[in-house]
């Protein structure tokens, strides 16, 4: 891939996981080939990355791609019949998807 993109066949070289259980593998690429970005699994419902992926993306100044950001929509269901909290307008939110999306 990297031959391509040298060769203009490409623009970007990235990885993308959506498994907590690679993220070790995925730190060992990301230190090891010259990446453009990284996805992965990043939600109010799955914070998993923040401890050292995210560090590392930071470090190595990649793209981050947040894959599944509203929990393969579990977050939805468990708010199903519930309303926003009142304060939610205080902080301009008006829907579950943009209280998930800010946190």
């Amino acid at each position: 891939m990297q031959e391509w993109k040298k060769a203009g066949r490409i623009r970007h070289v990235g990885v993308t996981t959506s498994r907590v259980s690679q993220h070790a593998e995925i730190i060992d690429v990301m230190r090891n080939y010259p990446l453009d970005f990284i996805q992965v699994d990043y939600s109010i419902a799955n914070r998993e990355a923040a401890e050292a992926i995210l560090p590392l993306a930071l470090e190595r100044k990649l793209a981050v791609l947040a894959n599944l950001p509203f929990g393969r929509s579990s977050l939805f269901r468990q708010a199903a019949d519930r309303q926003l909290p009142s304060w939610a307008a205080d902080i301009d939110v008006a829907t579950w998807a943009q209280y998930f999306s800010s946190m």
